[in-house]
């Protein structure tokens, strides 16, 4: 057991090498991408959605799970501000929010582009909110690798024991209606058993919304989340 943990963590090690040396050498070479036939401009310090292939699939849930007009929806860590573009350009009202500073300059930049009306906070997840049941729905692609963030890049990648994740699940009850849904993108690198375990536990129903694989290694899970009602009360 031990040798595969540590088999584990090197690889982990490894791809977290391998994803800041791609940010930072595709930054230099580019300060656009285009997701969904969209422009957007990304900064150097703010998580290249180029890269893979997680905020392409979050926007097809996004497409899929139909947004009324004038719901309101909140992009947790909203990085470039893509998700919350999409969702504004839907009808919704949208709060987005990111724990780094450059992300929001960022994705401010980009909604002025897209001319959207958006309020985009700094924020480490719901500490900028008062407690109150707001949202009709969550997005949240979040960070999934279980290393130690070294900077404030890494915070959009690395999920250190998944205590983001367990403060995520735990305190979106306090912001989101009653019958309100969440779409969480993870990675099958990182243990969607344990995850599945934890929405239980948190009392969330769940469903595979979306998959995709993208290596033969690894697949990218968006999920559906409600809330359990049932667990809630008891």
């Amino acid at each position: 057991m031990l040798g595969k943990d540590l088999t584990n963590s090197l690889r982990l090690r490894i791809l977290r090498s391998i994803i800041r040396s791609l940010q930072f050498t595709y930054s230099k070479m580019r300060k656009e991408v285009f997701i969904d036939g969209e422009r957007y401009n990304v900064l150097e310090n703010v998580f290249n959605p180029k890269l893979f292939c997680s905020s392409e699939l979050m926007v097809e849930a996004i497409k899929r799970i139909g947004i009324s007009s004038n719901e309101m929806v909140l992009d947790m860590g909203t990085g470039s501000g893509i998700l919350a573009i999409t969702l504004a350009k839907q009808g919704a009202r949208v709060i987005a929010i990111d724990i780094n500073r450059d992300a929001v300059r960022c994705a401010r930049m980009n909604a002025r582009n897209h001319r959207v009306d958006i309020d985009i906070i700094c924020s480490d997840l719901f500490s900028c909110l008062r407690k109150k049941k707001l949202f009709d729905l969550i997005v949240f692609n979040i960070p999934y690798l279980n290393l130690k963030p070294k900077d404030v890049f890494d915070l959009a990648i690395c999920d250190y024991r998944k205590e983001i994740l367990q403060r995520f699940l735990r305190e979106s009850h306090d912001y989101l209606k009653d019958y309100g849904k969440i779409l969480l993108s993870y990675s099958t690198l990182s243990d969607t058993d344990e995850v599945e375990r934890m929405f239980r536990e948190n009392g969330w129903r769940f469903e595979r919304f979306v998959q995709r694989d993208i290596t033969r290694f690894e697949s990218i899970i968006v999920y559906r989340l409600e809330k359990n009602n049932e667990i809630i009360s008891s």
